[in-house]
């Protein structure tokens, strides 16, 4: 049953939101609230600065916290189960807030 917010009352999202999760903290929010990597199916992955790039994607928070928590620990690794080149995460430091430059 919905109530007038569109949330369901079991505190499920409205239909239709677009719902990730962080791959570094796995905290679970509306899309545009985080940065978005792909991977593509060459092998290739790249910060998607869009949202809309083809090709697998993770999800990480648009905070210093997860971004660092995300590096140290290379989740991106674990979230495409392959190894991610270090350039990936280099780029995810020039998003960061400044706390991580």
């Amino acid at each position: 049953m919905r109530n007038n917010s569109g949330a369901d009352k079991r505190g499920e999202a409205p239909k239709g939101a677009r719902i990730r999760t962080c791959a570094a903290c796995r905290v679970k929010r509306d899309k545009s609230a985080f940065h978005r990597v792909i991977l593509q199916k060459n092998g290739a992955a790249y910060l998607d600065e869009t949202g809309k790039g083809q090709g697998r994607g993770a999800y990480v928070c648009k905070d210093a916290v997860c971004i660092e928590k995300l590096i140290k620990q290379r989740g991106l690794n674990r979230s495409f189960k392959r190894e991610i080149d270090k350039t990936v995460y280099d780029s995810l430091k020039l998003v960061a807030p400044e706390s991580l430059k």
